[in-house]
């Protein structure tokens, strides 16, 4: 069977990047959080196993809130994600709505993408360009179609929260110069440059 091709976004060029102060790299963050598909449960099992190491990990979850609407559609689900909180609550931080996620992105260490299925995830993309190394699920509901494979270095992708715990520790001493070389791949690899944009107007 033929594999998908993924036609890239248009996107504009990040802010120019500032150099990443090697103390973020115990934060984790996770954009738009608020829902079962993005599995937030996931990322809460990594924070677990990062704190069993290191109890300077965070976990930082940016976007709306919570909505009772979406809790009433697996209660069990939350349940389990009220009782990690519960149980990680000194390591789990609520910043709400970012009206500026490039200066959020500039604070952590490492972006989560949890997900069951992603299409292009642009959170991601845009952490990448900002210097903040991503850490991304192998969405198991494409994972036979290699789609974060397809789109994203095969190096930063797992499958499960053991996986993403040694592969996060495994990069984090080295956070100053890799913010660097990821934040120069995504820029070449998924921005498009002024000139580029023009063209569309």
């Amino acid at each position: 069977s033929s594999k998908p091709v993924l036609i890239q976004n248009f996107r504009h060029e990040p802010p120019p990047m500032q150099g990443r102060d090697p103390k973020v790299r115990f934060n984790l963050g996770m954009l738009k959080w608020a829902d079962k598909n993005k599995d937030p449960v996931f990322a809460l099992r990594v924070l677990e196993r990062l704190l069993a190491s290191d109890n300077r990990w965070i976990l930082r979850f940016a976007g709306p809130d919570l909505t009772g609407e979406v809790r009433d559609l697996d209660p069990k689900y939350w349940s389990e994600f009220d009782d990690l909180i519960n149980e990680l609550n000194d390591h789990v931080v609520f910043d709400g709505y970012q009206k500026e996620p490039y200066k959020w992105y500039e604070n952590l260490g490492f972006i989560l993408s949890c997900s069951r299925r992603e299409g292009s995830h642009e959170s991601v993309v845009e952490a990448m360009g900002a210097g903040t190394l991503p850490i991304i699920r192998n969405w198991p509901m494409f994972s036979e179609l290699g789609a974060a494979k397809s789109q994203f270095p095969s190096g930063f992708i797992f499958d499960s929260p053991d996986e993403a715990f040694s592969r996060i520790l495994s990069l984090s001493n080295d956070i100053s110069k890799l913010s660097l070389l990821v934040a120069e791949q995504a820029r070449r690899d998924y921005f498009s440059s002024d000139q580029e944009l023009k063209l569309l107007r």
